[in-house]
């Protein structure tokens, strides 16, 4: 063996004991004495990916496979490279080519399918049969299992999915990430004891590479009303991800919703972490604009609520206001249902409607270029399916996210945020990506001619005494912790006659508050737990409520339009954050800044008056049902104009070769016809 092989071995051995820096520098020494080594190009390239340099990786393996084209290894790694820049069509024909080399390449098959799988919903059938047959060459292979597994969850195929995370971990006892998808899996389909079990069990184990780990521990302990050890978790948590030598993330969403005593400040920082490490920063390619004369300001709208969702409940109002005089609006579809009324009515009220949902992010956003989009709209942010990718590749020369995702989305390519000076201060624009797009009023959307069931049943058919003071709370059971909750009991404790009306979609909280609930005094039956009901006859219902009290960290949203159009007068803690102050502009829009309170004191102490004083408490009643004729926060008509004077103010921003900046919107005179 000559001095060259040698070296070659040496480099591998550090390369494989993970001394990276050695083994780069001992590649590099080859390459220099010998140019056409296609090993040491390879190995190199395999290197960079391994350092996250993945253009590094494609140039570095192009070279060895123009020294050796016939090494299908070759193509495998640059097809995981390929992958990790999302250009998926690369990633594939790398794969083919390996596969066309050797047939009996396991690996390339696995490879392959995940490429497939994550290219385009429609090529789920062809993924499933590369796993097949990786796992014909190979039956004890983990990581196909596993990738398998992940298929046909995605498929809500979830009986044959954990039989493949079984097979996977029964071949490598030690597979961190396969037990996390077993944990995610019963999370989807609310067996949250075991998925809880399975995330801990992932935590436990060497080599997970998963980073929200930890984050899933706390939200599935959230979702239960499980605070046992909650602040040491979450303390943990925010603590790692903040730590830069940590790979530990937090979900945006868990990041606005979930976290309690967490700054505006500390929320930008977390949330900036995460889009830094997932969101599409090895892929630089952006479209360009050129400024230009038009018509009409195109504007299209991206979502994936195109349902009955929260996300179309409220802004369902707004599509056949928009000025066709000035304005252009499509919708993007992230996800839809077209037998639902929903997505019928809003292709009914725009000009022009894209079907994203089987499309790659590269694809779509092509698409949204191609069709000359003027300002681009993000509906979904962080929430479930929402695809931020596709805003990365800059499809439209402006962009702005608006309404559904209450925070920031930390990154450089979403220029606005359609906001009010109550739940973002402009001192507060530094913790944010975005510059602030100002409504005069509240900047949530509502739906004005919102139906509510003619049949409001009883309170006994709602499970509540006739008699008894009825307080509620339908926000998410995410949204409420222990602090809130326990000055929820402290007022129940004051007004024996009173019940807590709440919602819940798991076993688990029902058996969780009412513990706690006992173990703070208060009979647990006084806990009275709603299920879900069709939006008109949940309105109805909650009609036999007398006040919703609010949780603080992340308010009432969609669930406090739902309150005020069931006549509900809603008690708010003030907060620190967007979320957490949603319920305050509402109510301040609203014309009743009487409740709203800046600590718990006033709230516990607001909340037993009204319950004892039917006189101040009908007189709060009748100027709540008034003021929603004569304030704005139920004028979609007006809304929607202030909000085109927003995108008209934004857009000749951009025409001058500006800045994004932030823009007050003056409110536009609207009279209702």
């Amino acid at each position: 063996m000559n001095h060259l092989n040698l070296t070659l071995d040496e480099a591998i051995g550090y390369h494989q004991s993970g001394e990276l820096t050695k083994a780069q520098s001992i590649y590099e020494n080859i390459i220099k004495k010998e140019k056409t080594n296609p090993d040491a190009w390879h190995l190199l390239g395999v290197l960079s990916y391994q350092m996250n340099h993945f253009d590094l990786c494609v140039q570095n393996i192009e070279k060895a496979i123009r020294l050796n084209p016939n090494v299908s290894s070759f193509y495998s790694n640059i097809g995981l490279a390929y992958h990790k820049k999302n250009q998926f069509e690369n990633a594939i024909e790398s794969f083919k080519k390996a596969i066309n080399l050797n047939p009996n390449y396991p690996e390339a098959f696995n490879n392959l399918a995940n490429s497939l799988r994550d290219s385009s919903k429609d090529k789920s059938q062809e993924a499933l049969k590369c796993y097949k047959r990786a796992l014909e060459l190979r039956a004890n292979y983990p990581e196909a299992l596993n990738n398998l597994g992940n298929l046909l969850v995605e498929n809500n195929n979830y009986e044959d999915a954990i039989k493949y995370y079984d097979l996977a971990v029964n071949y490598n006892p030690n597979y961190g990430d396969a037990y996390y998808n077993i944990g995610y899996l019963y999370k989807k389909i609310g067996k949250l004891d075991r998925a809880l079990e399975f995330f801990q069990k992932a935590l436990s184990l060497p080599n997970l590479t998963n980073e929200y780990v930890l984050n899933s521990i706390f939200d599935v302990k959230r979702e239960m009303c499980d605070w046992d050890e909650i602040d040491n978790l979450q303390n943990t948590l925010v603590k790692e991800t903040l730590d830069s030598s940590s790979d530990t993330l937090i979900d945006p969403f868990s990041v606005v919703a979930r976290l309690s005593d967490c700054t505006q400040k500390i929320q930008y920082e977390l949330i900036k972490k995460h889009t830094d490490k997932i969101v599409f920063k090895n892929n630089h390619k952006r479209f360009t604009h050129k400024v230009k004369k038009i018509e009409k300001i195109r504007v299209a709208y991206v979502t994936a609520g195109l349902y009955d969702h929260p996300i179309m409940q409220n802004t369902q109002g707004m599509f056949p206001h928009h000025d066709k005089d000035k304005f252009e609006i499509y919708i993007c579809s992230l996800n839809h249902e077209k037998d639902s009324n929903y997505f019928k009515n809003a292709l009914r009220d725009v000009d022009g409607f894209m079907d994203l949902s089987h499309m790659d992010d590269e694809e779509a956003a092509q698409k949204i270029y191609d069709s000359h989009i003027d300002i681009l709209v993000d509906m979904q942010g962080y929430n479930a399916q929402g695809r931020v990718n596709i805003f990365s590749y800059r499809p439209a020369p402006v962009q702005l996210q608006f309404h559904a995702y209450p925070g920031t989305m930390g990154c450089d390519f979403i220029d606005y945020i359609v906001t009010d000076e109550i739940v973002t201060p402009k001192e507060e624009e530094k913790s944010f990506g975005e510059k602030f797009l100002y409504m005069p009023d509240c900047y949530f959307p509502t739906y004005d001619k919102q139906e509510v069931s003619k049949l409001i049943p009883s309170k006994k058919e709602c499970g509540l005494s006739e008699d008894a003071f009825v307080f509620c709370c339908f926000n998410t059971a995410y949204k409420i912790e222990e602090k809130i909750f326990s000055l929820w009991m402290s007022i129940l404790k004051e007004l024996p006659d009173s019940v807590l009306w709440l919602y819940s979609t798991n076993e688990f909280v029902i058996a969780n508050l009412r513990k706690k609930a006992k173990e703070l005094g208060v009979n647990p039956k006084r806990l009275v737990f709603a299920s879900l009901l069709p939006k008109a006859q949940h309105i109805s219902r909650i009609k036999n409520a007398d006040i919703f009290l609010d949780t603080y960290y992340c308010n009432a949203h969609t669930t406090a339009i739902d309150a005020l159009h069931a006549d509900l007068p809603i008690i708010t803690r003030k907060g620190y954050s967007l979320a957490s102050r949603t319920a305050s502009s509402m109510l301040l829009t609203l014309g009743l800044p009487e409740l709203v309170v800046d600590d718990f004191d006033a709230y516990k102490k607001l909340a037993v008056s009204l319950a004892n004083n039917k006189t101040v408490f009908e007189k709060i009643n009748t100027k709540l049902k008034e003021n929603k004729k004569t304030t704005n926060l139920f004028n979609t008509k007006l809304f929607v104009k202030n909000l085109e004077k927003g995108f008209e103010m934004i857009y000749s921003n951009y025409q001058n070769n500006k800045k994004p900046k932030m823009i007050k919107i003056k409110s536009e005179v609207c009279h209702e016809d």
